[in-house]
């Protein structure tokens, strides 16, 4: 199985050492020299070190070079290798796996800072690396001599991982057999060995540690402590909530466990009584970030002092709507650097947000500025006067515009990156920045633009093998703070190869047979199937009579393949011709269609199969002909014999087939030249 199997020829001193070598590995397990068990370990080395001892020096050294006949110098490395073979038959498996499915280890992958998990585990039995890892979706696996090191991009449960080993199976086969022979033949082989592969196993586990919250509230007067809501948010902007709301209890403390390692923000939403929550205003920061770390409690504190004075905070639009979610500041100093408990403010549905417990004093508002293709926002910094027990307003527009969103598509394959669109005005001015290019996506997106009508128009190169599907151009009319939507489909252009089989006459033949190929580039070729669906697709036609490639010419000499993928390579053959015609022996076409309307239309003509008497001499002399249209013949001058049986064909000047230069005809009982 792992040894030379076969007797050689006695000058094969290759398979002569392969041989020797597979003997002395039989005779050393025969004699207890060599475990007769995986891994076949050797225990004493006595014999082989007599032949590699036969090339030294010394008197045993000459005598043994002189029996062996100095010819079998690959004994020892054919030893070697058949000692290595028979090793890797080890059952042995990686130490952190199972044989047994239902028996698989779990290994636990931990967060290793880069957003990843990962855990390196060692193979004691030093044969992981041996093993092929499947692919498996998020997990990478390396090994590092008898390390392995497994990664994950995202939290995992429990995944089954079966890496496997090729090595010779047995099963069914038997490895040594003893047998008495004439020539002291003590062990054969009688079946090559076949392979497989042997799975083992190991489950993945990778799971966010978990820690708690303690939060304490306090407030200014030491009341009312119970009934304040708090939400846990894993943004900053307080969006999405992960916890809550959760609610004090009468110490103003409230506890929260399994939260997922990280940051969260937590954020005070009030108090279940409203008359309560207008006593006081947040002296803490709102929210508050507080990172979570496994199997520990993180605490935050909230403050509320009492009320003094407050301010209304307005939004205004120039069209009256889009009033919440805009943040205003409220600064203590002009240059609007030092806000604020709780500031920024966001505007509510109504556009105004109203902020109490403020102290008596002089107070700046200024809006924070969004980063949105839409608004101009009013950036002046207004001041306010706080005064106790009553609240002021102060006032803040933003101006809205639109924008235009383009959203190119495929019918089929394609690129989306790189189309051009140019978008003009009423006044058939374009806009600043057209030509607009798409993205990898497909897609445009405008800068901040007047509301109005504007006509977008797709700008298609010459020759591209794309047409637009879709209305080209098309109008759409942008609204103040909304993007108008727009799409263009494009497809591609189908091919089309067009053949007409004719006579010499240019009258239709029937029943020719071509076949259609095609290639990426020209180093394979696979038939043109027929395909019903509705877009061009890479190696196939329109034609429902095409099978494998093939159409058969009817009364009117037409074949043609439609809907045909350009860009590719096609080749036409002449599979079967007429009855009675020659058939051509060179494909008739081979290339790639022409871009400009991607058809390829050409006439193949054939000739008449003529026949000679039984015998005749006869010539040409011409110093170049066509013969049945494709064959060329440049020897004629010499003479042509023919026998009985052979093909002869009328012969022209032209490939076209369409000068005569001589015609074999039968007369006095033999062919001549008219």
């Amino acid at each position: 199985m792992y040894g030379q199997r076969t007797l050689p020829q006695s000058a094969s001193y290759e398979l002569l050492s392969n041989m020797v070598a597979t003997q002395i590995i039989v005779w050393e397990i025969a004699i207890g020299w060599r475990n007769a068990t995986p891994p076949y370990a050797q225990t004493n080395d006595a014999f082989i070190r007599r032949f590699e001892n036969a090339y030294g020096k010394g008197p045993e050294a000459t005598s043994m070079y002189i029996s062996i006949g100095g010819r079998l110098k690959n004994v020892i490395s054919a030893y070697n290798q058949i000692s290595a073979n028979m090793a890797a038959h080890s059952d042995a498996i990686p130490s952190f796996t199972s044989a047994a499915q239902n028996a698989a280890p779990t290994i636990d992958l931990k967060p290793n800072g880069n957003g990843q998990y990962s855990a390196v585990v060692t193979d004691s039995n030093r044969v992981i690396s041996g093993y092929s890892f499947p692919r498996v979706d998020g997990l990478t696996f390396s090994t590092n001599g008898n390390v392995l090191t497994i990664t994950s991009d995202r939290p995992l449960d429990n995944v089954l991982v079966a890496p496997t080993r090729n090595r010779v199976n047995t099963q069914g086969h038997p490895f040594f057999v003893w047998y008495n022979g004439s020539y002291q033949v003590m062990l054969g082989s009688q079946a090559d060995p076949s392979y497989e592969d042997l799975p083992v196993y190991f489950r993945v586990r990778a799971v966010n540690p978990t820690g708690s919250l303690k939060l304490v509230k306090t407030t200014e007067d030491g009341k009312n402590l119970s009934g304040w809501k708090f939400g846990i948010y894993s943004d900053s902007g307080c969006t999405n909530l992960v916890s809550g709301p959760q609610t004090t209890d009468s110490t103003g403390a409230l506890s929260v466990s399994n939260l997922t390692a990280g940051t969260v923000y937590v954020k005070e939403l009030g108090h279940t009584d409203a008359s309560v929550a207008a006593l006081y205003t947040c002296d803490s920061a709102n929210p508050q970030k507080v990172t979570i770390t496994a199997g520990a409690t993180a605490t935050v504190n909230f403050h509320n002092r009492l009320n003094t004075g407050g301010v209304k905070l307005v939004k205004e639009t120039n069209t009256g709507k889009n009033l919440d979610g805009w943040q205003i500041g409220l600064y203590t100093d002009a240059a609007c650097t030092k806000p604020v408990s709780g500031s920024p403010f966001t505007t509510g549905a109504d556009g105004s947000v109203t902020v109490s417990d403020l102290s008596v004093g002089t107070l700046y508002a200024k809006e924070i500025e969004v980063d949105d293709p839409y608004w101009v926002c009013d950036t002046s910094v207004k001041t306010v006067n706080i005064t106790a027990g009553q609240t002021a307003t102060v006032s803040f527009c933003n101006m809205q515009y639109g924008k235009i969103q383009i959203q190119k598509a495929m019918e089929t394959v394609g690129s989306l990156t790189g189309w051009q669109f140019r978008i003009t005005d009423s006044s058939d001015t374009e806009i600043p920045g057209s030509p607009f290019t798409t993205d990898e996506t497909g897609l445009i997106l405008t800068g901040k633009i007047q509301p109005g009508e504007y006509k977008v128009e797709e700008l298609i190169p010459e020759n591209s093998l794309y047409s637009c599907t879709s209305e080209n151009p098309q109008t759409v009319t942008v609204k103040a703070g909304e993007t108008a939507g727009v799409s263009f489909t494009n497809a591609l252009r189908p091919g089309r190869i067009l053949i007409e089989k004719v006579d010499i006459r240019g009258e239709p033949l029937a029943d020719a047979k071509f076949l259609l190929e095609w290639s990426k580039d020209g180093s394979l070729w696979w038939p043109v199937e027929y395909t019903d669906a509705e877009t061009v697709r890479e190696g196939f036609c329109f034609n429902a009579k095409c099978v494998n490639g093939t159409l058969t010419s009817g009364k009117d000499g037409l074949l043609e393949w439609t809907g045909l993928h350009p860009g590719l390579m096609y080749r036409v053959t002449e599979l079967e011709a007429p009855k009675g015609y020659s058939l051509l022996t060179e494909p008739a076409f081979e290339g790639i269609l022409p871009a400009d309307n991607l058809t390829v239309s050409f006439r193949v003509v054939n000739c008449e199969i003529f026949k000679l008497p039984e015998t005749g001499v006869t010539s040409i002399t011409s110093e170049s002909t066509y013969l049945s249209c494709y064959t060329f013949v440049d020897t004629l001058s010499k003479g042509l014999s023919y026998n009985k049986g052979d093909v002869v064909l009328e012969f022209f000047t032209d490939a076209a087939c369409m000068d005569s230069v001589a015609k074999w005809t039968e007369a006095d009982g033999k062919f001549t030249v008219p």
